[in-house]
């Protein structure tokens, strides 16, 4: 790019030469389960109202997270092995375009998953936080009445240099029901309102929070944390299918 020269006066605007790359992208997918949502947000509720029977604490009675027992219970549904099936292979899908990785060697059972359901009432909130000992994380959102927000915070320490001045708030991204914080090329804070049925995937490392829960709006959420090459946490929930056939 050839930059112009402004003369002002007894100055003059001269930059050298010069091209500007976006390196360090950060990779994020976004699709749509083939599930019956509906009867999936139903199923979801109920697993929570069992856990309400016997934990009493509001920190914990909204998530099916500290209750292997309840999370058993999910794994028995009609629709948790097409779930299963289909979150894996979308797993590889895309670590395989995004980071360059082989999978010709692996199977589901090689991938590890963790899932556990939420369902948000009125003034629940989760600051922002990562996902530790996983490749990639997720959520899934049956049911979002009111599309309530998941923010996601840029991984580029200078976004949020305290020196970056004047910011444009509410930066229209290249991306459905999106919007950001910041400029084009540097935004700092990115806020989706998914839809019913829509999931995502992004690295485990990016820092995420989801917005407080408003009125009576109900949003039910199955969130994830995958990894591979571990069998210590092999698992076999869903069907096994080899791999084999995406070589390189």
């Amino acid at each position: 790019m050839r930059p112009p020269k402004i003369k002002n006066n007894q100055l003059e605007f001269a930059p050298y030469n010069n091209t500007v790359y976006q390196i360090f992208p950060t990779p994020f997918l976004r699709g749509e389960l083939r599930l019956p949502h509906q009867q999936v947000a139903k199923d979801c509720e109920f697993l929570i109202g069992e856990i309400k029977k016997f934990d009493d604490d509001p920190k914990r009675y909204y998530t099916t997270y500290f209750h292997e027992n309840v999370r058993e219970m999910m794994r028995n549904t009609e629709w948790y092995t097409s779930f299963a099936n289909q979150i894996k292979d979308t797993y590889i899908d895309f670590i395989r375009q995004s980071f360059d990785m082989r999978v010709d060697h692996l199977s589901r059972n090689d991938i590890h998953l963790f899932a556990w359901v939420s369902v948000w009432e009125e003034g629940i909130t989760h600051t922002y936080h990562n996902h530790q000992d996983c490749l990639i994380s997720g959520t899934y959102y049956p049911v979002n009445e009111g599309g309530q927000s998941i923010k996601f915070l840029s991984p580029n320490v200078h976004a949020q240099h305290p020196y970056g001045g004047q910011r444009i708030q509410d930066y229209k991204l290249d991306m459905p029901n999106t919007k950001g914080i910041g400029s084009g090329h540097s935004h700092i804070e990115m806020e989706i309102n998914p839809t019913c049925g829509e999931s995502m995937m992004w690295p485990s490392t990016l820092l995420h929070a989801v917005s407080e829960q408003q009125g009576e709006y109900r949003r039910v959420a199955i969130s994830f944390n995958l990894k591979h090459n571990d069998p210590l946490t092999h698992t076999e929930d869903g069907e096994d299918l080899s791999y084999e056939f995406l070589q390189y």
